[in-house]
Formats: structure tokens, sequence, C-alpha cells
């Protein structure tokens, strides 16, 4: 049974992360309007060189290294990522004890369904790799109401040695750019150890 700090701490957790989904299709209709528009995807390679060193959030008990120009910023418990551009955002929490990474993900799921206007499980991955650990991953396309632009969301959770960590990376679902491959490989290089 789930202790009520645990429950809170996850609820928190969950309106954070939907939150940042509501920030993303504004940045992106901004930018369409701006005229700029990403480069196709197959033009776009991840350079290793525009990565910074490997650091250790004690936090959470994360390894990472983040592109040049992202920035952080942490919310009761979730750190958010934010590229350099607007265009991808990553959020990473450990919102209770190991156990729950199961339930966290459909939790998570039931969310964003909730908030979004079209929302769309492409992908449910049961066993996934997420930060060296097995874990769930799904691939989502979304359109918050009233929005025009469509988000590519992928939700993962997994058990780590006492935590369950949950990792939530948004971008443009069409022509995403260089800021979706920078979130692409700063998941990849995730070292969750908690």
């Amino acid at each position: 049974m789930q202790s009520q700090a645990t429950i809170w701490r996850r609820r928190i957790v969950l309106m954070l992360v939907v939150g940042l989904a509501f920030a993303i299709p504004v940045t992106l209709i901004l930018r369409d309007e701006d005229g700029e528009s990403a480069p196709p995807p197959e033009a776009i390679s991840a350079d290793p060189t525009r990565f910074g060193k490997m650091k250790f959030d004690e936090d959470l008990e994360i390894s990472m290294r983040l592109p040049v120009g992202w920035t952080s910023n942490r919310k009761q418990g979730v750190l958010l990522l934010k590229s350099a551009d607007g265009q991808a955002r990553v959020a990473l929490s450990a919102p209770g004890p190991d156990e729950d990474a199961d339930q966290l993900h459909s939790e998570v799921l039931t969310q964003f369904g909730d908030f979004y206007e079209r929302f769309e499980v492409e992908t449910r991955k049961k066993k996934a790799k997420i930060g060296g650990l097995r874990g769930e991953t799904s691939a989502i396309e979304a359109r918050a109401e009233g929005e025009k632009q469509e988000l590519g969301i992928v939700v993962s959770t997994a058990a780590g040695k006492k935590r369950a960590y949950l990792v939530v990376a948004y971008s443009p679902l069409v022509r995403p750019g260089e800021a979706t491959i920078e979130a692409q490989s700063l998941i990849n290089e995730l070292k969750l150890v908690g």
C-alpha cells in the first residue's frame, strides 16, 4: 500500500509534467509564426562534441550529459530540461518506490489522456531499456485543445534499486529538428542508479 506522502508526491510530479506539456505547443506556435522551420530529420545527426561532461544529479541519482545550450530547472522534485531553441523538453523524476513503476506508467498515460484533445498511444513497449534499467516506454501523438501543433511524447518508467523513475520527452511531431535528436541522445546516455 502506498503512503500518503508517496501519493501526494506523485500527484505533484504528474501536474508538473502535464503542465510542461502545455508550454510546448505555445513555444512551437511562436516559432512557426517567426517563419523559421526546422530542417528535415534526415539532415540532422547528433554531434557528440555538442554535449557537456557527464554530471551526476544526487537528488534523483541520475547521471547525464546535457547538450550545449540546454537549460535545467528543478521544481518539486522534477528536473526540467529544455533545448536552446525551446523545441524539445525532457522531464526527469523519481516520484515513488521501485515497486510502483508499472502503476506510475499507467497513471501518466491517464493524466495525458485527460489533458489532450487528441491523444493516441502509438507504441507501448513493456520491456524497454531506459537509463540502463528495464522498464516500459510509450510513444504518443498528442494535440492540446485549440492548438495546431501536434507533439510527439515519449513516456518511460523504470524500477531502480529503490525508486520508480519517470522520464518524459516532448518535441514537435512534424519536422522535429535538431533539438529532438539532442533529446534522444540525452535520454540514450542517461544512467539511472537509485
